[in-house]
Formats: C-alpha cells, sequence, structure tokens
C-alpha cells in the first residue's frame, strides 16, 4: 500500500511561486520529491534489521538547492550531460548553447530542467553529474582495465588503487531499447543493495568528485570528496556531435520516452 502525502517546501524569490513536497510511502521506502526540478531530496530505505535511513544528499530546505549546487536529486535537460563546445549542427544550420562548464553545455544550460517548477510529474531521471572534460567520440572496451566493473570491486579500495580522482565516465550499454539490466551494488554493513535497470544506452557512473567540503546537506552534514556516487541513466554524451552515437534528436511529432528502475532489497 503506498500512501502519498502533500505539503510546501518552500517559496520561490521575488514571488516566483510556491515549491511543493510529495512524500510516497511503502512499506518499505519513502521518497520526497519537490516540484522545483523534480528533485528527490530524501530517500529512505531498510537495512537488513528493517532501520531506515536517507540514502541520497540534498538539503532540507528550498535555499540549499536555489544556491550553485551539483544537481542533487534533480531531472536535468534538455540534454543531459554535456555537449561539446555548446554547439551542433542540425540540417545545415548551427546551434549555440550557454557554456555553463567550461568548455561545455552541461545539463541543459545556466537554467535546465533542474531550475524549473515541475507542474506535473510524470518522469523521474535521477542525476548528480558533475563534468569537466571530453574526449570526443570514443568508444573503448573496459576488458583489461581498471573501467572493467562487470565483477564486482570494493569501491573505495577501487579508488584507492586505480582510479584516485574518482569515476566520472559513461559506460556504453549492450541492450536494446527495453528494459535491462545495468548496474548492481551492495552495501555490506547495512545489507542495502541497489540495482539499476534502465531502457537507456548509457550510464553515468560518477563517484563525487568535486564535492570539496563547502556544501553542508541535511541535519549538517559536510559532503566531502567521494561521499557519494551516482547512477545516471543516459544517452551517450555529445550524441547529437557524434553521427555513430544513438540520436538525441526529437523531430516534430516524436514522442520522447524512456523509463529507469532503481531496485532497493536486502542482503
Amino acid at each position: 500500500m503506498v500512501s502519498v502525502t502533500r505539503t510546501v517546501f518552500g517559496e520561490l524569490p521575488s514571488g516566483g511561486g510556491t515549491v511543493e513536497k510529495f512524500q510516497l510511502r511503502s512499506d518499505q521506502l519513502s521518497v520526497d520529491i519537490i516540484s522545483w526540478g523534480c528533485t528527490i531530496t530524501a530517500l529512505h530505505v531498510k537495512d537488513r534489521h528493517g532501520k531506515a535511513s536517507d540514502v541520497v544528499l540534498g538539503f532540507a530546505e528550498l535555499e540549499g538547492y536555489l544556491q550553485k549546487q551539483p544537481y542533487f536529486g534533480a531531472v536535468v535537460g534538455r540534454v543531459a550531460n554535456r555537449i561539446a563546445k555548446g554547439r551542433f549542427t542540425v540540417d545545415g544550420k548551427e546551434y549555440h548553447l550557454p557554456i555553463n562548464r567550461e568548455p561545455n553545455s552541461l545539463h541543459g544550460g545556466f537554467r535546465g530542467f533542474d531550475k524549473d517548477r515541475v507542474h506535473k510529474i510524470s518522469v523521474l531521471v535521477i542525476t548528480t553529474s558533475v563534468v569537466s572534460t571530453l574526449s570526443p567520440g570514443v568508444i573503448a572496451l573496459v576488458e583489461g582495465t581498471a573501467f572493467d566493473l562487470r565483477k564486482p570491486v570494493e569501491l573505495g579500495k577501487h579508488l584507492q588503487d586505480h582510479h584516485i580522482h574518482g569515476f566520472d565516465h559513461n559506460f556504453c550499454l549492450k541492450g536494446s531499447k527495453e528494459k535491462h539490466f545495468c548496474a548492481r551494488v551492495s552495501h555490506a554493513d547495512s545489507g542495502r543493495v541497489l540495482e539499476v535497470y534502465t531502457t537507456q544506452p548509457g550510464i553515468q557512473f560518477y563517484t563525487g568528485n568535486f564535492l570539496d567540503g563547502t556544501l553542508r546537506g541535511k541535519s549538517g552534514v559536510v559532503y566531502p570528496k567521494h561521499s557519494a556516487f551516482c547512477l545516471e541513466t543516459q544517452n551517450w554524451p555529445d550524441a547529437v556531435n557524434q553521427p555513430q552515437f544513438p540520436s538525441v534528436l526529437l523531430g516534430p511529432g516524436e514522442e520522447y520516452n524512456h523509463t529507469t528502475w532503481f531496485k532497493f532489497s536486502v542482503a
């Protein structure tokens, strides 16, 4: 049985309107979603002993989401991830986008979906990406490299041994446009297990590399480097400029429809 409660989360400045919070609760978990960026602000999941804890980063008040912060829990777009140098060409015409993360356009520019008030919630896509560089059009095999995560690794040790600066990479998934498995994460101490399924062709794995301890979240908790990770289902970065990549263009009369499932369990 799922219950839904609706409350006021805060007021936007300059008469911008009211931001509401919707809490969806079941026997196993609860999730708080606000109408600013369709942002997930809290996600309480039970451990093997039945104790629920919040497993996402975020802020207790609206002001935290209005400051400069790394897209905690928000839906991003129009195009997730980055477009190289903020430009692309369609039908012979070149378009220029705002450069909001040098030297690229990231997550829809300075005012993407994450900075908009949502009036109807019909899709949820969690993302918290922060990116800086781009290797245009490069698809590399993971076999025999430190990027091969097809077998479980202990993340902290793997970062220390192979990726001291962390992951911020798109993994190209094998699979059709139907639902397919793409990631599994387990936490030994709590027994929590997260599995991710998607219809998208890629998933960005990001390990909070640019968190530096300057942000304070819920309950005054400081968020230092590598204090969280993100699994962001998406199309491949800069696909609009890479004809060999799955297309991100949506023509007149066409419909965009992708689904991502985040499945929690205990072991």
